[in-house]
């Protein structure tokens, strides 16, 4: 073969060569471009699912907050032996809590609530078509000496409060005194047992008898 030809061909060949590693580094460059595209988009929609919920915040209108974001809860314990029946009527009980929340680092509104017998709310949500589990744990204490308390939500046209049919408050042993006392919050399917009482201090007439303190997520 021609010497020539043969130099060509050599040529031609490293030509080849070179283009092909040309061809193999676009190649590869597109892929990774490809990937780290497809990864910015999923990013992308964890960042609009996060901020939809922080403009829809699950604590708005009175609710409690998902129990698993839940940073800290603070809970104070009223006692009033000497409500009309007038009072009564208007919904006052001889027994309330207030309930405060921490959600995202900022602590949230404050959430107050009635206690009743579990048999009066028994009735309620089940009226309403609470989910099961709230009605079973309700169910479950019926005939012991536990309060229930249910918490209502605002509305956006400030039209009724609504029962939360998913976040329930349980006082028990109250009556044996501040030792005996427990309290759990059954907010979705999680049932948060709050450490025992301490007593809080003395106020006007009206404040707390009663608070805890609880990180159910630490």
């Amino acid at each position: 073969m021609n010497e020539n030809v043969v130099t060509l061909n050599v040529f031609k060949n490293q030509e080849l060569s070179a283009q092909e590693l040309i061809n193999n580094k676009l190649f590869a460059l597109v892929d990774s471009m490809d990937l780290r595209i497809r990864e910015l988009c999923e990013e992308l929609e964890i960042t609009k699912a996060n901020l939809a919920r922080l403009m829809l915040t699950p604590h708005e209108g009175g609710m409690l907050p998902n129990a698993n974001e839940i940073e800290k809860i603070c809970v104070q314990v009223f006692h009033r032996d000497d409500i009309s029946l007038n009072e009564k009527k208007g919904g006052r009980a001889e027994w309330s809590l207030k309930i405060e929340t921490w959600h995202r680092g900022k602590q949230q509104e404050d959430i107050d609530i009635a206690l009743g017998s579990a048999k009066s709310r028994l009735a309620i949500l089940q009226e309403r078509k609470a989910p099961e589990l709230t009605l079973d744990a309700i169910n479950a204490i019926s005939t012991c000496d536990i309060l229930v308390g249910l918490i209502r939500r605002k509305t956006a046209n400030a039209k009724g409060r609504p029962y939360v049919l998913n976040q329930v408050a349980f006082l028990g042993g109250h009556e044996h005194g501040m030792a005996h006392a427990r309290l759990s919050l059954l907010i979705g399917e999680r049932m948060i047992k709050l450490p025992p009482f301490r007593t809080a201090s003395k106020g006007r007439k009206g404040s707390a008898i009663w608070f805890t303190t609880c990180f159910p997520n630490p």
